[in-house]
């Protein structure tokens, strides 16, 4: 699952920094401020399914 959370950041890099994809996409380079607030959210459910799973296993 974790290759799939590098992928999809790798694209949206592509999308948002490849000037051909940035017309297509109607997207502009983000900011330092913006990917220090979307970092931390693309992680999210990665740390929630462990978390999950870790609490399942401490109640059997």
């Amino acid at each position: 699952m974790q290759w799939a959370v590098f992928v999809s950041l790798g694209l949206t890099a592509l999308v948002v920094y490849v000037p051909g994809l940035q017309q297509a996409f109607n997207t502009r380079p983000l900011r330092v401020q913006e990917w220090l607030l979307v970092l931390p959210l693309v992680f999210l459910p990665s740390v929630l399914v462990e978390a999950r799973k870790l609490w399942a296993a401490r109640r059997t």
